[in-house]
């Protein structure tokens, strides 16, 4: 009787809890039985004229973006993709992207999302993995949109709502990337829910900021592009600055955004308000307590979300309206689910926990996904099928009914992190760091700071010992920049804990460096104030030791500006970007800025006297090149700079921007005027030296190193450089690192006209399609390039014996050929080459290797490092004085720059024509490829090409005049 009692008992608390979940859940909502193309395309129709993409200062209307998506479908179609299949697709911050992800539903694919930021070991893995039929990429539109005429296309427009619509690869517990497949249907769900439930519309402005290989970017893609809204891309998250400037310029309505970053960017705003913004979503991570009433204070309209849920179930399931912060909330509710979406709090047996007691999340309804590409065992194991709820996703994540019918989210209890909303999986991780051979045992432990979860690696290594920078650039191979380990520590043994598992509290509590070997600490007081600045904009815990590369630590462009403004207020100065990109170490960063102070106190810029600058070690590197220019050969003469102006002011010389007290007032004007027509070194010695015999030696050093005399030919750089103010502008001293301003003033010189009237226009663009092919390609594929081709490539330029006289393919002033051409070719970079450094010899069409000496990226500045080293093969382009001055005299330097220009055009159009991608560098260290090159005094770099082979395998020169015009 009494058994019967409590069995009764248990029943009636059962079913009142089932019936509360039944309450808690019934978000019944009847949405359209439609696809995500019809959606965009029905928008299309409704809004033709209106802005459906910008990016920058480029615009596409609905219009234009259906007739150009049309196309890619067009051509997708022909290229074999059908219904059902996968399109591999080059996700960049690009108008062209959402055109291609459009292109790709419209033929009745799914498209896969691949950061192009993501090491090319993942990419190769998610392409084999996913196994998709084509690939799209960046470079390959133009062609589209040029080659297939018409705006309409014929095939079945049937789309299915069943159909899956796209597959974004996520971290995974087993060591690779697991791919989450979703429909059509499951996708819109969540779209109409949420752009119902805050009422998106026509008149609104959603702002791209998350990767496109990020499913919060379906919502932005999508949310924008089903009702009217206009979807305004960004370059990149990172800078605050121009997301701030895009946001007002653009009266941005909509954000949706990881919490860190919305944390960040209100913190940059500091007093200012802005009023545009009407819906805030918030999800991928825990949210501040003290976030929202600082939003507030900054967007007083804007309401203010919190979503949850899980990629595998179309982005959210989960919202909450953050109206007020509790104070006695341990965090932000989860909140209720999304209309047509059920939330069970679960426990092992997966029966429904009490409330108040924690379990499990499952996510069931609609929105749902199939489960994981080419993957049934993971799908099994994840996607399940209840007795009583029906198809559930098992979230891995735990959380607590509360009495009030909202969801408390409690975390993981698992080897799952969040990175700034990515998903992190730890054991992928470790198994990317043993697959290097000298780690016998690699344990990722999430660190918790309080605000961020912070990844740290610890390596158990099997004989070599090795540097964190080591790790992290094998690392860097395979993973993401989100799932780099901060720190990597080398362990001599693994900690257990009492129950024989592995004790990560103590490994935390090791000092988290491998390089305690290598590190060297800052020295005196400058160079400890600017190690502080900096790492305190880093914010991962790690010291920078003194002559660590400034480009590898993780620096971005934001940062740079933001050290920028702190050095200048700190130190009085000035600093061009530019220069800064140019800056190696904390040692030149510190020598650098004692050189502004020196030259912005009005003192001399470089002091020859046993002082305190000499002595220093920081020194060391400029006391080697020190005065190495000055040459005993007597055939070489000296002569003035002519860039630099002079004059004696308060009884000290002043050359350009610099006093010099060093150099006596009395030199001059006879030193000025002795160098204009050019003297010998042993006439200098003799004239120096009446004024002082010991100065005279480093009087002379300090004239040739600070370039005021020269004995060899100047780059144009340094001859151009003092006539730079004579160009006046209003477009501000940084151009380049203002995203919004460079394109608008990109747009502007591109659509320059210089004169208005009446024109008579040209229309023969089919003939020149091979031509308008030819893109600047940033990233090369690793395949090596065939010898032949680069040989066929190579012999545009060669010498030809005809009808008894040698010429070439192209022209060159009085016919002397002034350019000699250098090769850098890498490792593997052409097939049957090795390594090494050739010249290319014009009248036997062929190479000669002069040097085994390797190039590095520290050769080059800033993001060029990146192209250099992805490229097969480097150009350089050498003038060699001695072949046409003789003739023109200073002229033929003019002329060179010319024939240059019409090499560069010519082996630019042989590369493209042989599918071979290349990119033309400005900016580079010549003085240090010069030394490389051996070049001597008549020998100036003009310009450098990177070459190499482009990241598609599509045959342009075969199909691009074979194929039907529409």
């Amino acid at each position: 009787m009494e058994l019967s009692l409590i069995t009764k008992a248990q029943k009636e608390q059962k079913d009142i809890l089932v019936r509360f979940y039944e309450k808690y859940n019934n978000v019944e909502m009847d949405f359209p039985d439609v696809s995500l193309t019809e959606l965009f395309v029905k928008a299309a129709k409704v809004y033709p004229k209106k802005i459906a993409v910008s990016n920058g200062s480029y615009e596409m209307n609905y219009e234009k973006l259906n007739i150009l998506s049309d196309k890619v479908a067009f051509y997708l179609n022909n290229k074999g993709v059908k219904k059902g299949d996968l399109v591999y697709i080059d996700a960049t911050r690009s108008i062209d992207t959402i055109v291609g992800i459009l292109g790709i539903l419209k033929v009745g694919a799914a498209y896969v999302p691949v950061d192009p930021e993501f090491p090319e070991g993942r990419k190769e893995y998610i392409k084999t993995h996913s196994k998709c039929t084509f690939e799209l990429y960046t470079d390959m539109y133009e062609d589209i949109y040029k080659t297939i005429g018409g705006n309409a296309f014929e095939y079945s427009k049937e789309w299915s709502s069943d159909a899956l619509a796209y597959v974004i690869y996520t971290s995974g517990s087993t060591g690779q990337p697991k791919g989450v497949a979703v429909t059509h249907k499951e996708a819109v769900n969540t779209i109409l829910d949420i752009n119902s439930k805050f009422h998106i519309n026509e008149n609104d402005k959603i702002i791209g900021i998350s990767s496109l290989s990020f499913d919060l970017s379906v919502y932005d893609i999508f949310g924008a592009l089903s009702t009217g809204a206009e979807l305004v891309q960004i370059e990149t998250q990172k800078d605050l600055n121009a997301l701030k400037r895009v946001i007002k310029e653009k009266q941005i309505t909509v954000w949706n955004s990881v919490p860190t970053l919305m944390e960040k960017f209100v913190n940059e705003i500091n007093g200012e308000y802005i009023n545009s913004l009407k819906v805030i979503l918030l999800s991928g991570d825990w949210i501040p307590l003290s976030l929202p009433d600082k939003i507030k204070h900054k967007f007083n309209n804007a309401k203010i979300v919190s979503l949850g849920g899980a990629t595998e179930a179309a982005i959210w399931s989960i919202y909450y309206e953050i109206e007020k912060v509790n104070a006695q909330w341990k965090s932000i509710p989860y909140g209720k689910p999304l209309s047509n979406q059920k939330i069970y709090i679960l426990n092992f047996q997966q029966t429904l926990c009490p409330i108040g007691v924690q379990g499990e999340i499952y996510i069931g309804g609609k929105s749902v996904a199939e489960g994981y590409c080419n993957d049934d065992e993971k799908t099994k194991a994840s996607f399940i099928i209840h007795p009583q709820f029906g198809r559930l996703y098992k979230t891995g994540d735990f959380g607590v009914m509360h009495k009030e019918s909202y969801i408390e989210f409690l975390g993981r209890k698992d080897d799952q992190v969040k990175v700034n909303g990515y998903r992190v999986e730890l054991g992928e991780i470790e198994f990317c760091l043993e697959k290097d051979e000298s780690v016998k045992k690699a344990i990722v432990v999430n660190d918790f700071t309080g605000e961020n979860d912070v990844i740290r690696a610890y390596i158990l290594p099997k004989t070599v010992l090795r540097t964190s920078d080591y790790y992290r650039k094998f690392a860097m191979k395979y993973l993401p920049d989100y799932m780099i380990p901060s720190s990597f520590t080398e362990i001599d043994h693994i900690p257990l804990n009492i129950n024989g598992k592995i004790d990560k509290n103590k490994l935390l509590s090791e000092d988290n460096t491998s390089d305690k070997n290598v590190y060297e600490e800052p020295k005196g007081v400058m160079e400890n104030e600017i190690a502080k600045l900096i790492e305190d904009e880093l914010k991962n815990g790690e010291k920078i030791s003194r002559k660590e590369s400034l480009y590898n630590i993780g620096l971005n462009s934001i940062m740079m500006m933001s050290i920028i403004n702190k050095l200048q207020n700190k130190y009085g100065i000035k600093i061009v970007f530019r220069d800064f990109m140019k800056i190696n170490n904390l040692i030149d960063l510190t020598e650098y800025i004692k050189l502004l102070q020196d030259t912005s106190n009005n003192m001399e810029n470089y002091h020859l006297e046993e002082d305190d600058n000499i002595n220093s070690n920081t020194n060391n590197e400029y006391k080697e090149n020190f005065g190495k220019r000055v040459s005993d050969n007597k055939d070489h003469k000296y002569f003035w700079n002519p860039t630099l102006q002079w004059k004696i002011k308060d009884g000290k010389v002043l050359i350009g921007k610099k006093y010099y007290k060093e150099l006596s007032p009395g030199l001059f004007p006879q030193l000025y005027f002795m160098l204009q027509d050019g003297i010998s070194k042993e006439e200098l010695d003799k004239y120096l030296v009446q004024f002082d015999k010991d100065l005279a030696a480093k009087v002379l050093e300090l004239l040739v190193s600070q370039k005021i005399i020269v004995n060899e030919l100047m780059s144009p750089a340094e001859i151009f450089s003092t006539q730079e103010n004579l160009f006046s502008h209003n477009y501000g001293e940084y151009l380049i690192c203002d995203q919004v301003a460079y394109e608008a003033f990109k747009k502007e010189q591109l659509n320059r006209s210089i004169y208005d009237g009446e024109y008579k226009e040209f229309n023969y663009e089919d003939d020149y399609l091979k031509l308008s092919r030819r893109r600047s390609i940033r990233k090369f594929s690793k395949k090596a390039i065939d010898f032949e081709t680069i040989g066929k490539v190579l012999s545009v330029l060669r010498q030809v014996q005809a009808y008894g006289m040698k010429h070439y393919y192209y022209p060159s002033s009085g016919g002397f050929y002034a350019i000699d051409l250098y090769l850098y070719v890498k490792k593997d970079g052409v097939e049957g080459l090795n390594h090494g450094i050739y010249y290319y010899n014009p009248i036997k069409n062929g190479i000669i290797k002069i040097s085994n000496e390797s190039i590095t990226e520290n050769l080059y500045y800033f993001k060029n490092k990146d192209i250099f080293r992805s490229s097969s093969v480097t150009f350089f382009f050498v003038y060699n004085a001695k072949v046409n001055m003789p003739n023109y005299g200073y002229m033929g330097y003019y002329y060179a720059c010319l024939d240059a220009g019409i090499m560069i055009e010519l082996l630019t159009n042989a590369l493209e024509y042989w599918n071979v991608g290349s990119c033309s560098i400005g900016d580079f260290n010549t003085e240090e490829i010069t030394k490389i090159l051996k070049l001597d005094s008549n020998e100036i770099l003009l310009h450098i090409m990177e070459i190499g082979n482009k990241c598609n395998n599509t045959d342009y020169i075969q199909n691009i005049d074979t194929q039907k015009r529409y």
